[in-house]
């Protein structure tokens, strides 16, 4: 059996936050490590766990999304998936180096897509690591 793919939400909408970790029970091979609402919580949650992948909304109050991830160490960035309210947000986001992104609101099937990218990415990075 493959290892839980470990998970952090960051999100300061309580229902998109809800809609993600309803969502992630649903995934045998999820395990979410912490569901956050905002950016500076995140940051604590990030000192002492390491997910595999962070469900990150772009559009936070305290600071911008890409500061969470540039105040971490290069080797400690987890592969991240933008959850965006405005579709003008999808190009920041990919461009930002998101494996992908969500766009609010956001459906089972859409949130699978981007859940199968993950384990393909995952599984892809493993590969790499041990060959």
């Amino acid at each position: 059996m493959h290892r839980k793919i470990r998970v952090l939400v960051v999100d300061d909408e309580i229902l998109a936050r809800r809609r993600l970790l309803r969502f992630l029970k649903a995934q045998p091979d999820a395990e979410v490590l912490e569901a956050c609402a905002t950016l500076p919580s995140a940051l604590d949650t990030l000192e002492w766990q390491t997910p595999d992948v962070v469900f990150l909304d772009v559009d936070m109050p305290e600071l911008d999304a890409c500061d969470l991830l540039s105040a971490l160490a290069p080797y400690r960035v987890p592969w991240v998936v933008f959850v965006a309210t405005h579709g003008e947000d999808e190009l920041r986001a990919l461009n930002g180096g998101a494996v992908d992104y969500l766009l609010k609101p956001f459906d089972l099937p859409r949130f699978e897509r981007v859940f199968a990218r993950i384990r393909a990415a995952l599984d892809g990075d493993r590969r790499d690591r041990a060959g």
